[in-house]
């Protein structure tokens, strides 16, 4: 995407948090310029003054961090198309290319949010693969590094399923808990209402198994 900003108008860019965002400006002098700009943001912050000053960084060292961040975008991309298609095992050989990346490209490493989503869809991969136990240890560590947020609600989701799956009841029964307490704290209807089918699955599952022991 390309624009033109006048000079001395303000302007707004709503950028998704932990995600790498990269702006490239081409200051035409002979349209007029402003060397210091007062800036906004985040949110939570006060406002600043930003110099037009590169501050080391080159064009070519620029280029190639967008360059990283688009590559990580790509294989995510591609494995979401294979998963989407039933290629279970080349969206693992894309998915892996994306976390490889989370370590090498300077980009994306310092970022937890890229290294979480590569490994929630990790996750998701190796249940429906019936690799249970490799896709509750991927879960369950994740879900200690996570912050209350949308990706939180997915993984403890997740993990109650694949608990379930391995016969884990009482530990399905709290992940589906976290799932109910995060959506709701994050005001997600949707999921909270997800989260609550969940439960009465699994507390379904474990009356029938005191049944079972009763008699």
């Amino acid at each position: 995407m390309s624009y033109t900003i006048p000079s001395g108008t303000f302007h707004t860019t709503e950028v998704s948090p932990d995600t790498v965002q990269a702006a490239l400006y081409f200051f035409d002098s002979s349209c007029d310029f402003i060397k210091d700009a007062r800036v906004l943001g985040p949110v939570s912050g006060n406002s600043f003054f930003q110099s037009h000053d590169p501050a080391g960084m080159t064009s070519t060292a620029l280029a190639g961090i967008v360059n990283e961040a688009r590559s990580w975008e790509i294989s995510m991309k591609q494995g979401q198309y294979h998963f989407r298609y039933g290629d279970r095992e080349h969206a693992l050989k894309a998915f892996d290319s994306a976390l490889n990346l989370c370590t090498s490209a300077e980009s994306v490493h310092n970022f937890p949010h890229y290294k979480q989503t590569v490994l929630l869809e990790l996750g998701k991969l190796n249940r429906r693969l019936g690799r249970y136990e490799q896709a509750r240890d991927i879960l369950e560590k994740l879900l200690m590094e996570m912050e209350p947020n949308d990706q939180r609600v997915g993984c403890s989701g997740e993990l109650g399923v694949v608990y379930r799956h391995l016969d884990r009841l009482p530990d399905a029964k709290h992940a589906f808990e976290v799932q109910y307490d995060t959506a709701k704290q994050s005001k997600d209807e949707r999921m909270a209402c997800r989260a609550i089918a969940n439960l009465g699955m699994v507390h379904y599952q474990l009356s029938k198994l005191d049944q079972h022991h009763c008699i």
